[in-house]
């Protein structure tokens, strides 16, 4: 079971429930701290197990962020995050065999600028009111 997992049923829980404890916490996680909520991973890189494993999780063939069997380095994706998301998701009625999901981002401009970038294409012009963020006019 992937970090961040939703239980069995999620989604037959309350909205206070699922903020508390929605994300199932990674059989490993559990043998090794018995957190009874997802636990968060400080570090910023991650155990590759050898240097094939590295180009594969580096190339991110597999998925955007972490591949099936790992993390590369924290600002492409980490379990904190990860799980983070899933538990964001959850809270909007989002599961993970659902259709769309939930993405974080570390700052404001990095979410206007993905979210700018999923919907214009080259030519494309934006208007903004003057009272939106000031870097985004710059941007």
């Amino acid at each position: 079971v992937p970090v961040g997992t939703p239980r069995p049923g999620w989604n037959k829980y309350g909205y206070a429930t699922r903020c508390a404890s929605v994300v199932k916490v990674s059989d490993y996680a559990i043998r090794r701290v018995k957190a009874l909520s997802l636990p968060i991973v400080l570090g910023s890189t991650f155990e590759l197990d050898d240097s094939a494993h590295g180009a594969r999780l580096h190339a991110k063939s597999e998925t955007a962020y972490a591949d099936g069997d790992g993390y590369v380095y924290s600002r492409w994706g980490s379990p904190t995050n990860e799980g983070a998301a899933r538990q964001v998701a959850a809270l909007e009625g989002v599961g993970p065999d659902s259709d769309g999901g939930c993405m974080l981002f570390s700052s404001g401009m990095s979410a206007i600028t993905a979210s700018l970038m999923a919907v214009l294409k080259a030519g494309d012009h934006a208007v903004f009111p003057f009272t939106v963020y000031g870097g985004t006019h710059e941007f």
